[in-house]
């Protein structure tokens, strides 16, 4: 049977979403055509915030009642809502402190310099542009092809407002995400973060897990509170010019359970005011092949560029490889890579560079044992102390 036209039936799109029909117009080979209802045609395709809500997207209207009348409907439905192109202006709901509350729909947008969300003029700095905070299950939710843009049209001398997305679960096991997806994004500078998850600790596995964000732009930087396993951040670019937040800034879930693992940091491109990587407990990290350098800021609060620092519960078994890190410019960093609080980690095929005088390319504290390393990491010149060791029983190659 083969859709051959849709038959409007009178009635207002957005309407007909909310709970009347369109008539859809069927023929096969031969048949009379037949009815039937929106809900049921196209279950699997997403709704249009333009065509079915009335969102302008003009850069003028606000649109932050159509849109989340959309999410609401999207996520009723189960079905991922679709945002044309245009520049969507949004403001405060009451005093939630959000513009957009998401229950846990899936976003679309036809690019991330083509689908913009930007701050009404009157919105102050401590009011997010969405709220994610499921109230059912939300896995397998995308966002994807999107801009948030806090200082809409200027790149960072307007900005507005505080973060892009804050994602919160609230604590119960019912309403975790696995399997989130945050790809192909563009989140312009902010005042805050462009991004941060939290989590209630009372939920063992944490939230999301089993997440991807990748191939986004991040010029806030990215916080992750009470994560749970096996997430992936790789081929993200990642800054923080106006927030001076850390580039990624991680806490996974801590309890009964034992710490979350398997959180893996690969390939991305990094250069924020507050350190690159900073990673305060958990276990079996994997960072690699990632390039970063620190042009401006201090780093850590250890002055440390790459920071495995213990300081929330011990890192066990986090593997450092093919990294470039650079400290250069402004910066007032000390250390590229710490190792602070950790348990049999590896370190490896790193190259470790500075332009003036530093402190140490390496450093290992004396509350750190077992860190194994190969004998491929470069230090290059300009380190005080190439290496410094304090760690017990810290296997350390020879280096040329």
């Amino acid at each position: 049977m083969a859709l051959t036209r849709i038959k409007d039936v009178g009635v207002d799109p957005a309407a007909a979403i909310l709970g009347s029909k369109l008539t859809y117009m069927f023929s096969d080979t031969g048949g009379s055509p037949v009815s039937t209802g929106f809900d049921n045609v196209f279950a699997a395709q997403p709704l249009n915030a333009k065509v079915h809500f009335g969102a302008k997207g003009d850069g003028v209207t606000d649109d932050t009642d159509a849109l989340n009348r959309a999410l609401d409907k999207a996520f009723s439905l189960g079905r991922p809502l679709y945002i044309p192109r245009g520049v969507y202006v949004l403001s405060q709901v009451g005093s939630t402190g959000r513009c957009l509350l998401n229950k846990g729909a899936s976003m679309v947008g036809d690019g991330a310099v083509r689908t913009i969300f930007t701050f009404a003029p009157s919105v102050p700095n401590t009011v997010d542009m969405m709220l994610f905070a499921p109230i059912g299950g939300a896995d397998f939710v995308t966002i994807e092809r999107t801009g948030w843009w806090p200082g809409y049209p200027n790149f960072q001398s307007t900005i507005k407002g505080k973060r892009c997305i804050h994602f919160l679960w609230t604590g119960s096991a019912s309403v975790s995400s696995s399997k989130l997806k945050l790809q192909h994004n563009y989140f312009f500078p902010s005042s805050d973060y462009s991004v941060e998850t939290e989590c209630s600790p009372v939920v063992i596995q944490g939230s999301p897990s089993n997440a991807q964000f990748s191939d986004n732009h991040f010029w806030g930087g990215v916080k992750l509170s009470n994560i749970g396993d096996s997430n992936v951040f790789a081929r993200n670019v990642v800054r923080s010019p106006v927030s001076l937040r850390p580039g990624f800034n991680v806490f996974v879930i801590d309890a009964a359970g034992g710490s979350a693992g398997h959180n893996v940091f690969r390939d991305n491109n990094i250069d924020c005011y507050g350190g690159a990587i900073w990673i305060l407990n958990g276990r079996e990290y994997i960072i690699d092949g990632n390039n970063i350098e620190q042009s401006t800021g201090g780093g850590s609060s250890s002055a440390a560029v790459v920071d495995i620092d213990g300081t929330s519960g011990t890192v066990i078994s986090a593997k450092v490889t093919n990294n470039r890190i650079a400290i250069f410019g402004s910066s007032t960093a000390q250390t590229a890579l710490r190792f602070n609080g950790s348990l049999d980690g590896f370190e490896n095929c790193n190259t470790l560079e500075t332009d003036v005088a530093r402190a140490q390319a390496i450093l290992v504290t004396a509350n750190s044992n077992g860190l194994k390393r190969g004998g491929a990491t470069r230090t290059g010149s300009g380190w005080t102390t190439p290496v410094y060791n304090g760690g017990v029983g810290t296997k350390l190659a020879t280096y040329a």
